[in-house]
């Protein structure tokens, strides 16, 4: 995807270089998130899916991560962990 793009001129204090390694990391923190969204099959919070309407605590209520193997991308679940005592007032 990236292959095409070309940045001239030296390394220090090039901002097209500089923007260039920005978006090597953003492309793959993109598509983590898109992923986790499409994987996560419920409505929570600021994410809502129209073919998924409703929170469903039952299924969902655990942390999505991703890890990469290579060049793909592994998606996981954990369960939430347990609001400690002293936090648990705030909630």
């Amino acid at each position: 995807m990236l292959g095409n793009v070309k940045v001239t001129g030296s390394q220090p204090y090039n901002h097209d270089w500089m923007q260039y390694i920005d978006v090597l990391v953003m492309i793959p923190t993109c598509e983590a998130i898109v992923r986790s969204a499409l994987f996560r099959k419920e409505s929570r919070g600021a994410h809502f899916r129209a073919d998924y309407p409703n929170k469903n605590d039952k299924e969902w209520l655990k942390n999505i991560l991703v890890k990469t193997q290579g060049r793909s991308m592994k998606l996981f679940t954990r369960p939430v962990p347990e609001i400690p005592e002293q936090l648990r007032r705030f909630s």
